[in-house]
């Protein structure tokens, strides 16, 4: 392994195979294992090329139809759990839009609201409103 400095003057630690030159650390930085880093300062992950690593949220673990059952009881909603799970099973967990469903009670809570039989019946139809006016629109 040499020293070289690179056009900006900084010392990089560069080691040479058969094939090409691979450059490791800046040493004038101090290392990962340098005695002076803070020992509860926790960096983040980084790259092979030195930008920090965006960090994945956990994906969303489906539900099983007990799990809904169980969650639509203590809630006190009225929905098919079987019907609710085999619908977004079906749909690979994602949304209309095609963005992954992140919270499946939101989505549960939603699914007992639209299908509530007191919006229905506090939903006045075309056809309602035609027939109350005698048939003129």
């Amino acid at each position: 392994m040499e020293v070289q400095k690179n056009s900006n003057g900084i010392q990089m630690e560069v080691r040479k195979t058969d094939t090409d030159t691979v450059t490791d650390t800046d040493t004038s930085l101090p290392s990962s294992n340098d005695s002076r880093r803070d020992e509860g300062a926790r960096s983040a992950p980084t790259c092979a090329h030195g930008t920090a690593k965006r960090q994945r949220k956990p994906t969303m673990q489906p539900p099983t139809a007990d799990e809904v059952r169980a969650y639509a009881a203590a809630k006190g909603l009225a929905i098919d759990a079987e019907r609710f799970v085999d619908y977004y099973t079906a749909q690979g967990w994602k949304l209309s839009n095609g963005n992954a469903l992140k919270d499946w009670m939101a989505a549960a809570r939603n699914w007992a609201r639209r299908n509530s039989p007191t919006d229905a019946a506090n939903q006045t139809s075309l056809a309602d409103i035609i027939l109350k006016d005698g048939g003129q629109p």
